[in-house]
C-alpha cells in the first residue's frame, strides 16, 4: 500500500520538472527574467499537488467512492485557493509584473489538472476487473 500510495511522486515531479524547464525555455525565448515569482508558481504547484495526491491516493485501496469524492473535492479546493491565490496576487503585484506571473501561473493550473485527471483516470480503470 505505501508504494502504491506513493507511486504518483516520481511522474508527477518529472512532468512538473518538464513543465518548468518548457517555461524556462519560453522565457528565455521571449527575454523575460525567470525570477523568484516563476519558482513560486512551480513551488506552489508541486506542494498542492503533493498533498492532494497523497490524500486522494490513500482512499482508493479501501473505498473507491471514497476516492472519487476526495478527487472532486481536491479539485474544487484546488480551484478555489488557485483563485485566490491570483486575485491577492493580481492585487498586491506590480501591474508590469502581472502578466509574466499570471500567464504561466495559469498554464501551469491546468497542466497539472491534466496530469491529476490522466492519472486519477488510469488508476480508476486499474480497479476494475
Amino acid at each position: 500500500m505505501f508504494a502504491r500510495r506513493w507511486s504518483f511522486l516520481a511522474p508527477f515531479l518529472l512532468f512538473n520538472l518538464i513543465c518548468t524547464g518548457v517555461l524556462y525555455a519560453l522565457f528565455g525565448q521571449f527575454e523575460i527574467p525567470f525570477g523568484t515569482q516563476q519558482l513560486a508558481t512551480v513551488a506552489y504547484f508541486l506542494v498542492l499537488g503533493i498533498g492532494l495526491h497523497t490524500w486522494q491516493g490513500s482512499a482508493l485501496d479501501t473505498d473507491p467512492k471514497l476516492s472519487v469524492q476526495r478527487y472532486m473535492t481536491g479539485m474544487v479546493l484546488k480551484m478555489l485557493l488557485t483563485l485566490l491565490v491570483l486575485l491577492v496576487a493580481i492585487v498586491k503585484m506590480p501591474k508590469v509584473d502581472v502578466v509574466a506571473f499570471v500567464l504561466p501561473f495559469i498554464g501551469f493550473y491546468l497542466a497539472n489538472l491534466a496530469f491529476s485527471t490522466v492519472r486519477f483516470s488510469a488508476l480508476l480503470r486499474q480497479r476494475k476487473p
